[in-house]
């Protein structure tokens, strides 16, 4: 398939809500594997989990989140904001 990828009306793309986190899709098996490293992170590399959440809300109020990736660097935002050392990548860095 090739060309940009239009969501619908209700602004989901193939089942999968545009602006949504991956705990919020359907298909379940993705989500649970970027769980799986979440958890699996040493406890001094993962940030807080209020940190975290905090980080979430930003990105999911962000025009570049896409089915859980950020359009700015490809990444799988549930992985980037678990790691206390990340930042934002967007321009201006929301955290």
């Amino acid at each position: 398939m090739t060309g940009a990828v239009s969501p619908g009306e209700d602004g989901r793309i193939r089942g999968r809500c545009r602006k949504c986190m991956l705990e919020d899709w359907d298909d379940k098996t993705l989500h649970e594997k970027i769980l799986r490293t979440v958890e699996q992170m040493d406890p001094d590399v993962r940030a807080e989990e209020a940190v975290y959440q905090a980080r979430l809300e930003h990105c999911r109020s962000c025009d570049k989140l896409l089915a859980g990736m950020c359009r700015v660097c490809g990444c799988f935002v549930e992985v980037r904001a678990a790691n206390k050392n990340s930042r934002c990548p967007g321009e201006h860095h929301h955290w």
